[in-house]
């Protein structure tokens, strides 16, 4: 096929392109308070051709490669409008080679009791609880060449699991979730079966909690909702705008010194492991900020031309979409001390689990306010009893500037792998 393509590009005088084709065949299995409701397979194909045409570029997809010739004029016409870009693509090169294939037979039916097994276990606990379970198996092949004779193909498993609950008890209605996921065959469903039971045993009493600027720990799960604003804020795209309150900060604290974050597609365990970028370039391991300093924005070829830098192999790209920046797989270190040692340093202050909201108000700016869906009190270094109708505000950047704690437990899902932190001097209301 990939010739196929080529011919076409080279009977219609393309001169300049780079050329995505995707497949993916999706297993999965899901459970909808407490009954079987999915159990059907999903195949997807696409493919996705940018081209350089009179110094702009324009851009065109399908999913049915009978129409890559209408592809081609479509990419074509579209760039006669398009954005005044001329780039260097990447040339044929060498790649790491990382262990992202692990094709493990998917055994249906055994899901199938494993998920009754799941909620059986839980409904013994706890029998008002409502469960969805999905069990999800992918196989993503992924191949990208260009005209200045780059080719490179690689494929990836995608494992996941996610179980979830919600019961009204007598402290409200009650929201629990937990995942896991791997390139390889998830690993220990058990732990997060109890986690889960765990949330729900300790949520069935309340804690009042004062108003107040207090002490935050927040689980791997409750900081995933800030992913999004370091991502929106590295993009080197909005820093070329304008529009990132990281423009000009390369070199300078942004962060506590406590916090390292780095871009790791070499670890093989998270969702966004590749041996090179959207773009076709090598992807490398980025430390990003490095003791709380801002050593490198997230580039595209794009922003990397436009800031004289080396492309960071950090281009995101899907068939139908064009090029932009973000982690692969973004990895906050972890500490040195243990999660308990942390909440029993922690006089008065929330421990939260879980957040309602993605981090409303002018995330691009740094600025969240969010609903404390599941937490707990936390009084003289012991965890107390859940605190109801909680709110949690303030700006990312001056929060993870004040980082007392961070755990030597962490958290490998999705693309990230996460710690507890604990942070002071946070805004905290509730009524």
């Amino acid at each position: 096929m990939k010739r196929k393509l080529l011919d076409i590009l080279s009977k219609k005088n393309v001169k300049k392109f780079d050329l995505v084709i995707e497949r993916e065949n999706v297993y999965p299995i899901s459970f909808e308070q407490n009954e079987l409701k999915v159990l059907q397979n999903k195949n997807a194909y696409g493919i996705g051709l940018r081209i350089f045409e009179g110094g702009r570029v324009g851009y065109s997809s399908t999913n049915d490669i009978t129409t890559f010739q209408d592809v081609v004029d479509y990419a074509r016409e579209s760039a006669k409008y398009g954005k005044e870009l001329d780039l260097n693509l990447p040339e044929d090169t060498e790649f790491t080679d990382l262990p992202i294939y692990n094709d493990i037979f998917w055994d249906e039916k055994g899901w199938v009791n494993k998920g009754k097994e799941i909620i059986r276990k839980i409904e013994s606990v706890s029998k008002e609880v409502k469960i969805d379970i999905d069990f999800t198996k992918g196989v993503y092949d992924v191949e990208l060449l260009n005209s200045e004779g780059f080719y490179g193909r690689y494929k990836k498993t995608v494992y996941a699991f996610t179980i979830s609950g919600f019961a009204v008890l007598d402290s409200g209605f009650t929201f629990v979730f937990d995942v896991e996921s791997s390139t390889k065959l998830f690993g220990d469903i058990d732990r997060a079966i109890d986690s889960i039971l765990e949330k729900l045993e300790r949520a069935k009493t309340t804690s009042a909690v004062k108003s107040g600027n207090m002490t935050v720990l927040f689980s791997p799960i409750a900081l995933l909702s800030f992913v999004r604003i370091i991502s929106l804020g590295l993009d080197a795209n909005n820093v070329k705008r304008g529009i990132s309150p990281l423009k000009d900060k390369i070199g300078e604290r942004i962060l506590s010194s406590k916090l390292t974050i780095q871009d790791n597609p070499y670890d093989f365990e998270l969702l966004g492991a590749k041996p090179f970028d959207g773009e076709g370039v090598k992807t490398r391991i980025n430390t990003v900020i490095e003791n709380g300093v801002l050593n490198t924005y997230l580039h595209t070829l794009e922003t990397a031309k436009y800031f004289n830098v080396e492309p960071t192999g950090t281009s995101q790209r899907s068939y139908n979409s064009m090029p932009s920046s973000g982690f692969n797989s973004m990895v906050i270190k972890s500490g040195e001390k243990s999660l308990e040692e942390i909440i029993e340093d922690i006089d008065y202050g929330i421990f939260v689990e879980e957040v309602i909201g993605g981090g409303q108000s002018n995330i691009l700016r740094g600025d969240y306010s969010v609903n404390v869906g599941l937490g707990f009190l936390i009084e003289n270094g012991e965890i107390k009893g859940r605190v109801r109708d909680t709110m949690i505000a303030g700006n990312f950047y001056d929060d993870l500037s004040r980082v007392i704690d961070i755990s030597k437990e962490s958290k490998k899902f999705l693309n990230v792998e996460v710690p507890y932190i604990a942070v002071e001097g946070v805004s905290v209301t509730s009524k």
